[in-house]
């Protein structure tokens, strides 16, 4: 039960309806913070074998399996740009001498589909995460925002956000599975505000830290 501070880990969990809807909510939370790092891994994935030193091109030199470092050209040994959608020859684009060591087309697709700021990639790629994070953050004692969990209306407007913004559409079956979980924390938290039921839509964890 409650507690704080150094010691041991411990939850406080209301009991009866209360503490009911807290167990689904602090389910919700989890499942979406897992389908925010399935996204994450999914998104690592595509940058696998990017560049994989393919026997195939000649001239071809990674760093790891994501990053090129160079292209050559196998006839006239000229070093080449990347084009950002293909590794056919004909998609070369020659560099002058002056900008082939630090050309941004090389790397392209490293910007492109993971790590970029640009506000559609940036929020497609890290929504489901950032949610994840929130809303486990709900969960762990000294973590709580007021502005997303201070009061059940506040917990049901954040859970209907995440379900549908952030998890359906997101991770597969996964983001499916977890939404419906988020479905029915939202009704949960709906009863309790017709209810007037006293407490909070989340649990309280106290990490031993």
């Amino acid at each position: 039960d409650g507690g704080g501070g150094g010691g041991s880990p411990s939850a406080d969990f209301s009991p009866g309806l209360l503490g009911f809807i807290q167990v689904v909510c602090f389910a919700a939370a989890i499942g979406q913070l897992c389908v925010g790092l399935i996204h994450m891994v999914n998104l690592f994935e595509s940058l696998e074998e990017n560049c994989d030193d393919d026997p195939d091109i000649d001239g071809l030199s990674c760093i790891g399996e994501s990053l090129f470092w160079g292209i050559k050209n196998p006839v006239t040994d000229e070093e080449l740009c990347r084009s950002p959608t293909s590794l056919a020859v004909l998609d070369y684009t020659s560099c002058t001498e002056d900008n082939v060591g630090y050309s941004s087309v090389l790397n392209s697709q490293w910007r492109s589909q993971v790590w970029s700021l640009v506000p559609d990639i940036f929020v497609d790629n890290w929504t489901p995460l950032i949610f994840g994070i929130v809303a486990t953050f709900q969960c762990l004692g000294g973590y709580q925002s007021d502005w997303v969990s201070g009061s059940f209306l506040k917990s049901l407007l954040f859970n209907v956000t995440m379900m549908l913004f952030a998890c359906f559409g997101y991770s597969g079956q996964a983001g499916i599975v977890v939404g419906f979980v988020q479905a029915l924390a939202g009704f949960l938290i709906l009863i309790a505000v017709f209810m007037k039921l006293p407490g909070y839509a989340y649990p309280t964890i106290y990490l031993c830290c």
